[in-house]
């Protein structure tokens, strides 16, 4: 873990590509014991560094991230929020003009907070499109009322 802190200390206060070499050794200090990856670390529009570690392994390499993916959609609709583009109350039907009745009132803060009544699973088999699961979630029952 400390070694990680001074990866992103390092990337924090370094603005040039020189540091990738740094950021690298410290990378690398991990591979010796076991980490395989793909890392990305960037300052603004800076790339300090863009490599994989691992057998196998690139910097496109893709990776199950499961849950792992909610604090960035969060931070996104957050971000978006903030920049007046949506509302944390805009409901679903603003984005899905088509969706079932009884889903069109759930709103962006009910889907973040895990209240919005949706079943929370659906069958994939990896290749999913974005309006395959749209399609998929939306055609469900609800599990409960929403809030």
């Amino acid at each position: 873990m400390k070694r990680w802190l001074v990866l992103v200390v390092m990337a924090v206060l370094t603005t040039s590509a020189d540091a990738a070499p740094s950021l690298n050794a410290v990378v690398r200090g991990d591979v010796a014991k076991g980490f395989s990856g793909a890392v990305l670390v960037a300052r603004g529009d800076t790339l300090l560094l863009d490599r994989a570690y691992g057998a196998g392994l690139t910097p496109h390499s893709r990776f199950w991230i499961a849950s792992a993916g909610k604090q960035f959609v969060s931070a996104a609709i957050l971000k978006c929020a903030e920049r007046g583009w949506l509302s944390l109350d805009d409901k679903l039907a603003r984005f899905f003009p088509d969706a079932p009745a009884n889903k069109r009132d759930i709103t962006i803060r009910q889907l973040l907070a895990h209240l919005s009544g949706l079943d929370q699973t659906y069958a994939s088999d990896g290749t999913t499109t974005r309006d395959a699961a749209v399609a998929a979630m939306l055609s469900k029952p609800m599990i409960d009322k929403p809030g």
